[in-house]
């Protein structure tokens, strides 16, 4: 997968956006704000099939299973290979295994429960995805 050449600067504006966003499913929760990650790096929308689509976890999966995914996992495994987590930099989508966020100057940045970032050592991720 390409990076568009100002993908450091669409990243920079997309964290600083998102920094006291709040969450709520189908709007601006983990799926989307990856799906934002990779749309800023790559100028793909991955997010785009799915925002807007559901607002309980029960409808994020029945929304999943639609696209014949399995897991929050699908679409970025169906974007581009797993990944071991040393692999990955700055501007990649990396999991814990239970959510997905962005690896982001030495650490991980998810999504609080209610708003802002959650950094995450990186000891805590599984996997990623290199953008």
């Amino acid at each position: 997968m390409a990076r568009l050449a100002d993908w450091e600067a669409r990243l920079r504006n997309l964290v600083a956006e998102a920094a006291d966003r709040s969450f709520m499913l189908g709007t601006w929760d983990c799926a989307l704000f990856a799906g934002a990650v990779v749309e800023a790096v790559t100028g793909f929308d991955i997010a785009a099939p799915y925002r807007g689509k559901y607002t309980t976890e029960t409808g994020y999966m029945k929304a999943l299973r639609r696209r014949k995914h399995s897991d929050i996992f699908g679409p970025f495994d169906k974007l581009t290979p797993r990944a071991g987590v040393m692999v990955c930099g700055c501007g990649d989508v990396v999991s814990d295994g239970d959510a997905v966020g962005l690896m982001w100057r030495g650490c991980a940045l998810f999504l609080g429960e209610i708003s802002g970032f959650e950094r995450v050592p990186l000891h805590k991720l599984q996997f990623g995805w290199k953008l």
